[in-house]
Formats: C-alpha cells, structure tokens, sequence
C-alpha cells in the first residue's frame, strides 16, 4: 500500500537527503530536520517511526505485559491511498497516546481510522488531542464516521479526546461506529462544525 503525508516540503526534501534517520527520542526529530510521526515505547525500549503506520506495525503482537504505547509526535491529515483506506489498525494490546495532535481526513472511504482487532486505548496525555474528519471535500455521497471498531474480540478505549466532524448538510456523519465486542467512551467530546 502507498500512503501520502502532507506536511513541510522543505522537511520532505531534507528528509530525502538523510539516508538513514537517528532520532531524538524525546523530540523524535532527526539531525536532517525530520520529524517522525511516532514514538513507540515497548517495555523499555522506545523508537521512533517516520509514519503513523510503521508504529501500527511495531505493536501488532504486544500483549498487555508489553505496556506497549504509542505517541503522535505531530499532526497527521491521513490521505487516502489507491483502495480509499484509511489508517488500519489491525491487533496489538497498547495505547495510542494522541499527545495533543490531532489525527485528520477528509472522505477516506468511511473513517479516518478504523481499528479491525486488539484491545486499544485512544487517549490524549496533552489537551488537545483530536480525531477529525472533513466530510465536505471529498467526493463520496454515503455515511462516513471518524473512527470505526470491527471484530468480535476488538476492545476499543477512548478516553479524555474529542472527536470533530464536519459535513455537509446532505451527508451523514458518525462520530463512532462500533460492532466491537467491548467500546467505553470516557470522557470524549464530540463536536460538530
């Protein structure tokens, strides 16, 4: 799969000039400029991920023993690739600490993420940690929600963030659609715009 991230131009051409990235951990930013995306902390050992992605990968297998978590160190507009996908997030036991940032689309299919197994907690260490979507630019006609949880044994905590939606008057827009086997909202905002 081919994925895009919008961001400084200027960064992506520098980042292209470092043929390998040694990042800071605590700012995840490489000597070049670059900015990973992600932080993953597995047990003791943290590294950082240029995309949203690769951090989803590093956590597929943790088990709860693993206390397996993973901080945006930056916004992320997700842009959809050639299927309409949007982030995917398919198993692991960890939390997605959004740290204030937030996590963004626009008509990607139905979601901006959805969450197809694992036990996730979605929270915000920072105030201001946001998932959106715009559903007024794309080209899509149907229903469209921020976040999606599917499976029987999916396990999805949001905690202390807020969901935004933005839609035109004619399209539907959900804040969650769950058929998860176990959804808390815990102190989640949801705004419409």
């Amino acid at each position: 799969m081919e994925f895009s991230v919008t961001g400084d131009a200027s960064l992506a051409a520098q980042a292209e000039e470092c043929s390998e990235h040694t990042f800071n951990l605590e700012t995840a930013q490489c000597a070049c400029g670059t900015v990973a995306e992600a932080r993953v902390k597995i047990g003791g050992t943290v590294a950082c991920y240029l995309t949203m992605e690769e951090a989803f990968l590093a956590v597929e297998n943790c088990t709860a023993e693993d206390q397996a978590v993973i901080t945006m160190m930056q916004d992320r507009f997700v842009v959809a690739n050639a299927n309409w996908e949007p982030l995917i997030i398919k198993s692991g036991v960890f939390t997605l600490d959004l740290n204030g940032h937030i996590l963004s689309g626009d008509d990607l299919e139905t979601n901006v993420l959805r969450i197809r197994g694992g036990d996730v907690t979605i929270t915000s260490s920072v105030p201001g940690g946001e998932i959106k979507i715009d559903h007024n630019s794309g080209s899509l006609d149907g229903a469209t929600c921020v976040l999606r949880a599917t499976g029987l044994s999916t396990k999805v905590t949001l905690r202390n963030i807020k969901i935004t939606l933005t839609s035109e008057e004619t399209k539907m827009t959900f804040a969650v659609v769950s058929d998860a086997a176990d959804m808390t909202l815990d102190g989640v905002t949801v705004d419409s715009e």
